[in-house]
């Protein structure tokens, strides 16, 4: 027996959307791996989040915001602190 499910226009319009989005924010993500990692310091950290340098330098010294062996703060690791704010 086959299932018949009615859906308005502007809900599927949403569905399409956000899986469109979802699509290319992992593909977007898949080849930022692929290439070289953004590297921001943390001057450049505390400015693009509005914070003090000596937050940021908190943030690092705890393992809230992980570093390369250099002290700079990749995209991904960047990301991966907002997405717990």
């Amino acid at each position: 027996m086959e299932n018949l499910v009615l859906i308005k226009a502007d809900e599927l319009h949403q569905i399409i959307e956000s899986s469109v989005k979802k699509a290319l924010l992992d593909h977007d993500q898949s080849k930022a791996k692929q290439e070289h990692p953004k590297l921001y310091t943390i001057n450049q950290v505390a400015h693009r989040l509005h914070m003090a340098h000596a937050s940021i330098t908190k943030l690092v010294k705890s393992g809230v915001i992980k570093t390369t062996k250099t002290g700079r703060i990749s995209e991904e690791a960047l990301n991966e602190f907002l997405a717990t704010q």
